[in-house]
């Protein structure tokens, strides 16, 4: 069966600042700030802070319908009464000449020219020129509710009266064919090659200019309200749900109804790929980029202990809640994952699974060892036995036998022998204790203990490891070999790398009570470790933590289980076996979201009790009791939830400020002198962005300080 897919959410509503749940249309600018439209104004939305506009800031009404961000970056919006323009912060006053009624739809060319569906035709602007009425008989005198501009620069309207039109050249054409049979159409969107996706009251189409469709959309019964095409995805809304179609080598597969509860009015994507829906009354719909990176496959199996590729190329995994042979498709977001529940293991709470060379299935359990055999049969092994009869945690199959770790010790399993391993040497006859973690590395097996810290067996028998961060009483957790032959050991709170002469170093120690459940290497020889806090990489050479994900479900939601919890496979993903359930990691994704660290932006500067002035590029006040307030944001909006700030004064203070999500400082009275205030901004998935300096302040002394001195 095909397993369900998850999807990263947020909804942004009247609790964060938005002056309505009703939005009717919304647009992003060049810096990635949000535009919102409805019925109490206009809102921007620039990932930290939600701003208003009402008529108190100069609209010349707040019954707002659309809006637009035109190539020069100034704000056209469309109300009840016309046409209001934001430039630079400022409503302009409604430009002259407007006599056409309320303003449906707003669309800019590239050129600037601008193209208003109105209650009385087609109009449209441009600079110098001003407005114009359409001359075609169609879009005269008639509510033009939507209008479009296509891939190939050619405009596309609405007519009440007339239907769907083109604009080919300078001659207007009615598109007939099956559009027609939409009903009303409420929404255009376009496609690729001057093609479009036109939405009406019956459904939704792609269709080129000629009216060819090109593509019948599989939709539910209801209005399809809205759409948009990002790259092989497409969104649409559809009666009360916003709905996620994958588009690929022409293959169209409905993923599933991402929310749902409003009309969704519009739909737009920015630049990082999150895209944005307007709803009637949930607000301000965000579907994180994050989804292209990370996938959550709803298996069904509860906290996920063991991930094990298969012969078959497929992946066993193994949760408290049962266990599942699992298919992963292609690539991350494109991947089409199905499952076959193993019903020997419905109810199993296994902490290891694996297949063996013959097909058979060897479960590690609360209960001790189990076979899962082809026929279908199940043995439990060793149930009397001190060792293997203890509950079970980790396997490990090699040509001498299975190697099985259980909570009192190591045992090798040979058809019907059980032999127990015991400590050789200085420690000759000691039991293993907690065996946790068993990693092959040729004719070596590298040993984790709890409790007992890190022992390797080169056949004759284990033998303690010590040296620089290794103890004879450390949690050894989790190990990886490297093909040079380096070993990675997450022992306690360290990480510790052994070289292949045996000298140990750390590399890496964590503030937490332990560094991590899980390692494995990178391809570029950076560490990945399965944390409490999250997927962590770590430099090799330096000790540098590189990047943390902890995006979409928080560092809650983020926690490993095991050992055997995290498996690298063949298409460059990390499987993250959590407490939440699967993960699945695209590990070359992360490298490209991260190739751009979060920027920090100056929104605004407010002073109280002075006016300031301005002198070579500094700006000027006098000592005296006043108050600066500074403001920033980031265009940095992946999983903007996570992103924190900081600042400092230089000139007033060595140190920057505990970062957190304020973005906004203050700073009053200050004594003489020159003054560079510098922000930065942090992502756990791309770290600490460049230091921006915001501003440079001269405080003058005042004139009866002067006289003074």
């Amino acid at each position: 069966m095909r397993a369900g897919r998850e999807y990263p959410v947020r909804f942004i509503s009247r609790s964060a600042g938005l002056p309505s749940a009703q939005v009717h249309a919304l647009t992003i600018d060049h810096q990635g700030i949000l535009w919102l439209a409805g019925p109490n104004g206009l809102a921007s939305y620039d990932g930290t802070r939600v701003r208003t506009f009402t008529q108190r800031q100069g609209l010349t009404t707040h019954g707002l319908r659309t809006v637009v961000a035109a190539p020069d970056d100034a704000i056209w919006i469309g109300s009840d009464v016309g046409v209001d323009v934001l430039r630079n912060g400022t409503v302009e006053a409604m430009p002259d000449g407007w006599r056409w009624g309320l303003a449906n739809s707003i669309v800019a060319e590239d050129s600037g020219k601008m193209w208003i569906g109105s209650a009385l035709g087609l109009i449209s602007w441009r600079s110098g020129l001003g407005f114009e009425a359409e001359s075609d008989a169609r879009l005269t005198e008639d509510m033009i509710p939507t209008v479009a501009v296509d891939s190939e620069g050619n405009v596309w309207a609405v007519s009440r009266r007339h239907g769907l039109l083109y604009r080919a050249g300078d001659a207007w054409r009615v598109i007939t064919g099956d559009v027609p049979a939409l009903g009303a159409i409420l929404t255009l969107a376009p496609g690729s090659n001057g093609t479009m996706f036109v939405g009406g009251e019956h459904g939704a189409l792609h269709i080129d200019a000629t009216g060819t469709v090109r593509r019948r959309i599989d939709t539910p019964p209801g209005a399809v309200t809205a759409a948009r095409l990002i790259d092989h995805e497409l969104w649409l809304g559809v009666d009360t749900e916003l709905r996620h179609h994958l588009v690929v080598d022409d293959i169209w597969t409905f993923e599933r109804a991402v929310a749902s509860g409003s009309r969704v009015n519009a739909i737009q994507a920015d630049t990082s790929d999150n895209v944005w829906a307007g709803t009637d009354s949930i607000g301000l719909v965000k579907v994180e980029a994050v989804r292209r990176v990370i996938s959550r496959p709803g298996l069904g199996l509860g906290a996920v202990f063991s991930i094990h590729a298969t012969r078959s190329g497929a992946h066993l995994v193994a949760g408290d809640q049962g266990a599942a042979i699992v298919h992963f498709g292609k690539g991350s977001d494109t991947a089409t994952t199905t499952l076959a529940l193993l019903p020997n293991l419905a109810s199993a709470h296994a902490w290891d699974l694996i297949e063996d060379r013959f097909g058979d299935l060897w479960a590690a359990t609360p209960a001790g060892l189990e076979h899962h055999r082809l026929d279908g049969t199940v043995r439990r092994i060793g149930t009397d036995h001190p060792v293997l009869g203890a509950p079970g945690r980790v396997l490990l199959e090699r040509e001498d036998g299975l190697w099985v770790g259980t909570l009192n010790g190591l045992c090798v399993v040979r058809g019907d022998i059980i032999e127990t391993r015991l400590a050789v040497g200085q420690d000759g006859g000691q039991s293993m204790g907690y065996v946790y973690s068993l990693v092959p590395d040729g004719d070596t097996v590298w040993i984790g203990t709890l409790g007992k810290g890190l022992w390797r067996d080169q056949g004759d028998g284990p033998q303690g490891c010590l040296g620089e961060g290794l103890t004879t009483t450390g949690n050894s957790y989790a190990i990886a070999v490297h093909h040079d032959g380096t070993v990675a050991v997450s022992q306690d709170n360290r990480i510790v790398l052994i070289d292949p002469d045996g000298t140990s170093r750390t590399l890496a120690e964590v503030d937490d009570a332990l560094a991590g459940w899980a390692i494995d290497w990178g391809d570029d020889n950076t560490l990945w470790l399965g944390s409490s806090t999250g997927l962590c990489q770590y430099s090799a050479q330096s000790g540098e933590l590189l990047h943390q994900v902890t995006i979409w479900m928080g560092r809650t939601g983020w926690e490993f289980t095991t050992s055997r919890a995290m498996f690298q496979d063949a298409e460059g993903r990390m499987l993250c076996g959590l407490d939440s359930g699967l993960a699945v990691v695209d590990l070359r994704q992360v490298d490209e979201l991260t190739q751009r660290t979060p920027d920090v932006v100056l929104s605004s500067l407010t002073w109280t009790n002075t006016t300031p002035t301005s002198s070579d590029g500094h700006i000027v006040v006098t000592q005296g009791k006043w108050l600066l307030e500074a403001a920033v944001y980031s265009t940095w909006q992946i999983s903007e939830a996570e992103r924190t700030f900081r600042f400092r004064l230089l000139g007033f203070e060595a140190a920057w400020s505990e970062a957190s999500d304020k973005a906004d400082v203050r700073y009053n009275s200050l004594p003489a002198g020159i003054y560079t205030l510098q922000a930065q901004a942090y992502s756990p998935l791309a770290g600490w962005g460049e230091i921006t300096p915001l501003l440079t302040l001269q405080v003058r002394p005042a004139k009866w300080r002067s006289r003074w001195e």
